[in-house]
């Protein structure tokens, strides 16, 4: 990250990379589970749920158009300082789901 990012993108890209880092601790906790727990679960879990409006399995998302809370999240997203979907054929949550 430069020091040309402005302190709203510097947030968004700081969640970025705790959004990074949950998913890295998920993986390594579901890598000590037997297949067909990984199988049910994935990577989707507690925190996910809640987040889903508590939804128990994974939710499918069947629209293209995309959330941004402002001009500081979209350029973070964009930019590729925090995770973010595309809504495109290869990403977006349902296929991340998926795999």
């Amino acid at each position: 990250m430069t020091n040309l990012l402005t302190s709203g993108v510097k947030k968004y890209a700081e969640i970025g990379e705790q959004m990074v880092q949950h998913e890295k601790k998920r993986r390594q906790e579901m890598r000590q589970k037997k297949f067909d727990t990984i199988a049910v679960h994935g990577l989707y879990g507690i925190q996910e749920a809640f987040e889903n409006q508590g939804s128990i399995i994974e939710p499918t998302f069947l629209s293209f158009a995309q959330y941004f809370e402002n001009s500081d999240h979209l350029e973070a997203a964009l930019a590729y300082y925090m995770p973010n979907w595309g809504y495109t054929r290869i990403a977006n949550p349902t296929v991340y789901y998926l795999e």
